[in-house]
């Protein structure tokens, strides 16, 4: 009797084992299987920046994200971006200045000066075969100055920055 209770739980689980095993792919029907377009991938990649200036005297404040792309691709670039620059008593109002640069050659480049701003900015290339140069070495570089008018009863100057970009 303990025999055949054994050979029952083999069976049985040699029957779970192979549930699902049974799809059909094993019998070399690969060929009957439809070949779609492969989806489309989009990657994103994100990066936020912000400095606020404590210097009563005019300062500035650099940055650089790096990307990384490939040949055949669409890269796209949004940024929002939010400042205050306010007029000083003495000397020049503050900016920050945001470029989309590829080996040091600005593709996109916008420069901010005002008070109580938020703007975005969208920017599209696309990476083919066709594409002349290199297909690498894409940069955001942030360049700022801006001061603290704390003594003239002002407020002190700012920008923060987030940004996106997507490949597809």
């Amino acid at each position: 009797m303990d025999g055949l209770r054994t050979s029952m739980v083999c069976m049985m689980l040699l029957a779970f084992s192979m549930a699902g095993c049974l799809d059909g792919t094993f019998l070399d029907d690969d060929d009957e299987m439809e070949q779609g377009q492969l989806p489309i991938q989009i990657y994103n990649e994100t990066w936020n920046d912000s400095h606020q200036f404590n210097s009563i005297l005019g300062s500035g404040h650099g940055s650089n994200y790096d990307y990384n792309a490939s040949v055949n691709v669409t890269i796209e670039l949004y940024w929002n971006i939010t400042y205050r620059f306010e007029d000083p008593v003495v000397g020049s109002q503050g900016y920050v200045n945001v470029s989309f640069e590829q080996n040091g050659v600005a593709l996109a480049s916008e420069e901010y000066t005002d008070e109580n701003w938020d703007e975005p900015f969208n920017f599209t290339l696309t990476l083919d075969s066709n594409s002349s140069g290199d297909q690498d070495g894409f940069s955001l570089v942030i360049q700022s100055m801006g001061s603290d008018h704390g003594l003239n009863g002002g407020d002190q100057d700012y920008y923060s920055i987030q940004t996106v970009i997507r490949y597809r």
